[in-house]
Order: structure tokens, then sequence, then C-alpha cells
């Protein structure tokens, strides 16, 4: 029987804010501040598909590390290929005993643009400690191939971070 995968998501950010008006007889009233809940199943049916993924907590090495999605390591020293697959979800924390945040970024030789559309562009994300950022790309992110597969990591000395990546 071959893997399967099944990525539960849930997005929601609600605040709640309530205003001092200022009046005597009258309750403050609350303001919502809300974008909805983004909730959902994906398998490697859906749209966004799901066929592989990988977690890890991964510490630097002298401030840096680096991220080959086409030879990730996986369970019992087994190998995980994200080749010809987009990067679909992705959650990166960082611990609040961090000295310093991570920076995530697409590597020079044969990078991969975790954050962006495409691969051309050069977007990098900072995730400061204590921190967390999660993405959903609705299948609008390019393949990872031989040429497009690699991701650099800055910190500092031997800080750590968190990862999960699904791919289809």
């Amino acid at each position: 029987m071959a893997d399967q995968q099944s990525s539960e998501y849930d997005f929601k950010l609600v605040v709640t804010e309530t205003k001092d008006v200022g009046l005597d007889k009258a309750a403050n009233p609350p303001l919502v501040h809300t974008l909805g809940r983004h909730a959902g199943t994906l398998t490697a049916s859906t749209s966004i598909p799901v066929k592989k993924t990988y977690s890890d907590t991964i510490p630097l090495v002298a401030g840096s590390a680096s991220i080959d999605l086409t030879n990730l390591p996986g369970p019992l020293s087994t190998t995980i290929t994200f080749s010809g697959l987009k990067v679909q979800q992705l959650k990166i924390v960082c611990p609040d005993t961090n000295s310093g945040g991570i920076t995530f970024d697409v590597a020079i030789a044969n990078g991969y643009n975790l954050f962006g559309a495409d691969n051309a562009s050069d977007e990098s994300v900072e995730v400061m400690p204590g921190a967390l950022i999660q993405m959903q790309h609705n299948n609008n992110i390019e393949d990872v191939d031989a040429t497009h597969k690699a991701i650099t990591v800055t910190g500092t000395g031997t800080d750590t971070f968190d990862i999960i990546l699904t791919a289809g």
C-alpha cells in the first residue's frame, strides 16, 4: 500500500477590541476584526494536492543550515523528495529560547522560493524567537526540480526551528 497523506489546516485570527466611548449609561461596544476562518483537509485528490510530508527540528550549525527539497531526511533512515511537486503548505516555529531571528531565503545555487510564486523573485522571511509563520499556496508555486530545490537558512549559533512542509 502506498503512503497516504491527509493535511488538516485551520487558519483563524479573530481580534475583539472594546472601545471606551466614555458613556456612563451605555456599554462600550466591541468591534470584531476577522478575515474569517480558512479550514479544511487536503489529500492527494483535492484541488490543492498533498502527496508528501516532511517535518523536523533543525539546528543551525555555526548560524546556518540548508534545506534541499529533493533530499530530505525521512523516517527510518529514508529520504523524502519533493521533486516534481509544489510545496503546498508550510509551518515554521522558532522557540522563544533562540537568541535571534532565523531567516529563510532562496539559495543562491538551485534556489527555491518557499514564499513566492516564482523562483525569479527573492522573498525572504525572518521568524523571530517565539514566533511562527504558516502559509498555504493554492497550487500556484513552482515545482521542485534539480535547479529549484534549495533554501538557505541563517541565524545565530546553534539556534533551532521546527518545520512542516507538504507537497503535491
